[in-house]
This record gives structure tokens, sequence and C-alpha cells, in this order.
């Protein structure tokens, strides 16, 4: 892995974004992990912009589309990355060729002294109406180029079938509308006996209320994912099961069961933590690429709290003495642990455990 880590970089100074990307997309995409992902990503966007060997040269040829599956690819690893000065310098990269163009049509009559002045026109766009029309649209475009990417299960797609006939519960419900549910419960009426509320990834755009609810084959379910679930809307979920009414108002973090008389009753998190884990979604990576965001799963099956952020310590007085170096992991209850470099772990992204 760090010999190819080595020869990409060294493609990549010599501009040969082709190499890297051959060499990058011979790897199963299921093993390329996050590290490789993002130099896949620099590589189209240094193709698209500046071509093998600069092949472009001074000229003003972009690949449009070739930009665009940059930022695709960067886009399917946004959990890692949103916190990663490198992944949003890369996105920032791709993005500032929309800016570009966008400076270059308001700035249409403008005359250029040269290449490097016309290549940096969005510092000279002037603050008007116009321009900041121009700036929207394109952030517009890109959020909802995003949205339709990352929530591709639109839950206003999905019909919660189970509730056709039932009357409404919560008709003037004014909270977040989306729930997820198994389609055991929302499509074939299966009674619900789990609901579990976690803090969701976008919070702040107040649509997903983070409750999920299964059903007792559900939760014995080792291959249960996105194929047989997703978001529904919350009063349809209600139709079907009123007493989850009672639950809507509990804070994140509550993890309730249905007893057997049908009460719900709350169960410890970790207790329950294993029972709900996407199985399939845990990834064997090396303890330097533990992410942010991740949970450890270690050997007893037990989770880690969430990794807030990870570093690399020399215990060694000489810095280039590798074998000294320890992954000092740190996580969001203010708990760390070390790890040696080198050493394979289990991870789990935090919302795969429902």
């Amino acid at each position: 892995m760090d010999n190819l880590l080595e020869q990409l970089e060294q493609w990549n100074k010599n501009d040969e974004f082709s190499r890297c990307i051959e060499a990058i997309e011979a790897i199963p995409e299921k093993e390329r992990g996050y590290k490789l992902t993002v130099l896949l990503g620099r590589a189209y966007s240094n193709l698209a912009v500046l071509g093998d060997h600069k092949a472009h040269g001074d000229d003003d040829e972009v690949d449009k589309e070739l930009i665009q599956h940059s930022i695709d690819i960067l886009e399917t690893v946004w959990k890692q990355g949103e916190n990663d000065p490198y992944w949003n310098a890369r996105m920032g990269y791709v993005y500032l060729w929309d800016y570009r163009d966008c400076a270059l049509a308001v700035l249409k009559d403008h005359t250029w002294n040269s290449i490097e002045e016309e290549e940096a026109a969005y510092l000279l766009l002037p603050y008007t109406e116009e321009s900041y029309q121009a700036i929207s649209a394109i952030l517009d475009k890109r959020l909802k180029e995003f949205l339709e990417t990352e929530f591709e299960d639109d839950p206003e797609l999905r019909v919660a079938r189970a509730a056709d006939g039932k009357p409404p519960i919560i008709p003037d419900w004014d909270g977040p509308l989306f729930c997820y549910a198994t389609d055991r419960i929302a499509q074939k009426g299966y009674k619900i006996k789990g609901a579990k509320r976690i803090m969701p990834e976008r919070e702040e755009w107040g649509w997903e209320s983070g409750w999920g609810f299964f059903s007792d084959d559900d939760m014995m379910d080792d291959e249960l994912d996105d194929e047989k679930a997703g978001f529904y809307d919350i009063r349809d979920i209600c139709r079907i099961d009123p007493t989850v009414v009672s639950l809507l108002s509990l804070p994140y973090g509550t993890y309730m069961e249905k007893n057997e008389t049908g009460e719900w009753v709350e169960i410890e998190d970790d207790e329950t933590e294993l029972m709900t884990m996407q199985l399939d979604k845990i990834e064997d990576v090396l303890s330097e690429n533990l992410g942010e965001g991740y949970r450890i799963v270690r050997d007893n099956d037990e989770l880690s709290p969430i990794i807030e952020w990870v570093d690399w310590v020399n215990q060694s007085e000489n810095d280039e003495n590798e074998e000294a170096i320890r992954v000092e992991v740190h996580f969001e209850d203010g708990t760390e642990e070390t790890f040696e470099k080198g050493i394979t772990l289990r991870q789990i992204w935090h919302e795969d455990v429902l």
C-alpha cells in the first residue's frame, strides 16, 4: 500500500494522471478505502483541468464531465471527508471551476491581461445583485445534485401501504416528517417491536426525526439493509401503530422495546447495539485508517464510542523510527485509546448502528 501511494504521488507530480486513475481503478471499489478514493477524485479533477503532461497547455479547456465525475467520487466518502481539510480542499478545487465560469460570464466584457488573471476571475466578481444571483444558482444546483445523489431513497417516494385505510392519528403534526422503518412494517404490516432515536446526520435540515422502527424479525435479520428499509412519513407509521405517538418527543439516544404485554420499556443502549447493528456495514481497516464518525467493533463485538479524531504519535525521540509510531484515537466521550500502527481493526459508521 505504501509503495502504491508513493508511486501515485510520483505520477501526480509528473502530470501522469491517467496512470493514477488506471492503478487505482484496478483495485475493486470496496477495497480502495478512503484515501485511495480521494486520490482517485484528485486524479480525475487534475486530468480534467490540466490533462496528462499539461496537454491542455494555456488553453481554457476544462472537461466538465471529468470534473463532475471527480465530484461524484469525492461525494462517496463525504462522511469521512467532511472534517478532513484535504478532502475539503479537493472539493473546493473542483467547485472553483464552477465559480470561475460564472465569473467569466458576468465579466464577459472584461479584458484579461494574462491567463493567470483570467483563471482568478472569481476574485474580481463585484458584489452586485447579478453576481449574487449567479453564485446562488450554482450553489442551488450543486445542493440539488448532492441531495439527489445522497438521498436516492427520497422519503416522499416511499408509501407505507400498511397504513392504507387506517385513520390519521396526528394530522396536525409539525415535527420532522420522516423516520426510518423497515418494509416489513411499512409494507407488510408486521408489528413494531423496537424503536430507536439517533441524532440525524443533517439535523439542521429539519426533515428527519431520527426515529427508526423495527419488527421482531428485523431485529434478528443479519442481512437487513437499505433495500429492505427506508424513510417513511412518520404520520403513516403512527397510523400503523398508534402507540408510537407516545415516543415521538423522547430524546436522541433512546431505545425502546415492547414487552410481552405490548408496553414500551426503555432498554439500556449497550445491551441492544449489537442486535440492531448492520453487520454488512462493518469494514476491516488498518489502525491508521480509522475514520472520524466511525465506531470500533471490538473482538467481543462490543462497540467503542464514536471516533472524534485520530492522531499519529511517535513514542521515540528518533523521528525516523517508524516502529515507534502509535495511532492515538480520541472519542467523542473524551476517552482515548492507543493502537500499534498497521494492525487490522473493524469499524462501522455510527449511523449504521440503529
